[in-house]
């Protein structure tokens, strides 16, 4: 059965991570998706082996992870044959999508006004840095900028700490599902209507989206508590919260503690705390006496594993995780059974390569890993041949080096 966008074709002129990863989800969907780059080295996110900024060794999954399943073209779009170039694929091309900035996509002449008088129904989709609008509309930015100017680094660890960065490019990875949905609503709504239109993500409005959980309250109360850092020794729930226990941390998730609290006494092998005065009702529990139930459970949690209190918490339906670190993530067998994480037969290497899957299964077009990154230039001939390029055209550019 054909993957859900097979038969879409998608011009990619993102670099480094948040277009790309965007761009790259369509693909894992079936999408044909031509990554467009200069010759002279490409992406940056190629260079990463020699940076320094992430640890990498035989393989570059940076950029492996961020452009599978797609085709190089390495053209010279500061050459008018170069742009001729992409205006021919532009005319039978579904989506545009770029997160360089809109100054040197105008230079380079393949801006919206241009591609959508070639193609009217041409998606136009840029990943910015700040939004299609405002003072900041034209700024440069990474990850950390999105999450700095959002907010949420300032409600991250424990009170006194400096802002806490996440570490994980959260900006950059929901930015690009963020990216993923819009191209594909909007191509939803031009099966409806015929109609192609420009669509803006943006990191910073995927950063707001990501921190729906605090931010909505504080939108809610103007709460000031709600903008900063939160002990744990304080927690407004202390069935909501992070402890030590014999071996790691865990975390209790449970947000009704009242539907919990007997239950989790009996969990804890205490039931008499039940009904213990101090702790008897939801008001003192989250109230006054709060922080004496947390030194309580700081005590107790200590003296078992994680896995030894959930054992048991699982069958009285308390809901609790253990704290994993990325190594304790990749043996898990619920993300390597959802293929959250999956084992890719990268064809340059002898041993399966460990890659990020999907967030999402289908039970009929489930997406899949069909081809690794693509090497600088790789498609160029075939690309050009497809939209009607003689050997000897390819020649002439090749030899004036507008293609690689």
């Amino acid at each position: 059965m054909k993957l859900p966008l097979e038969g879409i074709k998608v011009l990619d002129f993102s670099v480094w991570m948040f277009g790309s990863v965007g761009a790259a989800h369509l693909a894992d969907m079936g999408a044909e998706v031509i990554k467009v780059e200069n010759p002279q080295g490409g992406d940056p996110g190629r260079g990463l082996l020699s940076s320094g900024v992430v640890p990498l060794v035989e393989w570059n999954m940076y950029f492996g992870n961020n452009n599978r399943n797609k085709k190089s073209l390495a053209i010279n779009l500061y050459d008018d044959r170069g742009r001729e170039v992409i205006y021919k694929l532009a005319e039978k091309t579904d989506v545009f999508t770029s997160n360089m900035q809109r100054d040197p996509l105008q230079r380079m002449k393949v801006d919206y006004p241009t591609l959508s008088r070639i193609n009217p129904k041409i998606i136009y989709a840029i990943a910015s840095g700040f939004g299609r609008y405002g003072p900041a509309r034209d700024y440069p930015a990474h990850d950390t900028d999105g999450q700095s100017r959002a907010g949420i680094m300032t409600t991250l660890g424990e009170p006194g700490q400096p802002p806490i960065y996440t570490g994980s490019a959260t900006g950059d990875a929901v930015g690009a599902l963020t990216l993923a949905w819009a191209i594909v609503t909007a191509l939803f709504h031009r099966e409806r209507t015929g109609v192609g239109q420009e669509v803006d993500t943006s990191l910073f409005g995927a950063q707001v989206m990501f921190e729906a959980g605090t931010l909505q309250p504080y939108l809610a109360t103007r709460d000031p508590a709600l903008t900063k850092q939160q002990s744990r020794k304080d927690a407004h729930n202390p069935l909501y919260n992070i402890y030590p226990a014999k071996d790691k941390w865990i975390f209790l998730a449970m947000v009704e503690e009242e539907r919990f609290w007997d239950n989790f006494c009996k969990g804890l092998g205490k039931p008499e705390l039940a009904n213990d005065a101090r702790f008897d009702t939801h008001k003192k529990r989250c109230g006054e006496s709060r922080r004496a139930l947390i030194d309580l459970l700081n005590g107790l949690l200590p003296t078992k594993t994680v896995s030894d209190w959930l054992e048991g918490w699982k069958e009285l339906g308390l809901i609790a995780e253990p704290v994993n670190s990325f190594k304790e993530l990749y043996e898990d067998p619920q993300a390597i059974n959802n293929e959250y994480i999956v084992q890719y037969a990268h064809p340059n290497f002898q041993k399966p390569k460990p890659m990020m899957g999907f967030p999402a299964q289908f039970s009929k077009t489930p997406g899949k890993i069909q081809a690794p990154e693509p090497m600088l230039g790789q498609h160029t001939e075939e690309i050009l041949i497809d939209i009607g390029y003689s050997w000897e055209d390819i020649g002439a550019l090749k030899t004036d080096n507008v293609i690689l």
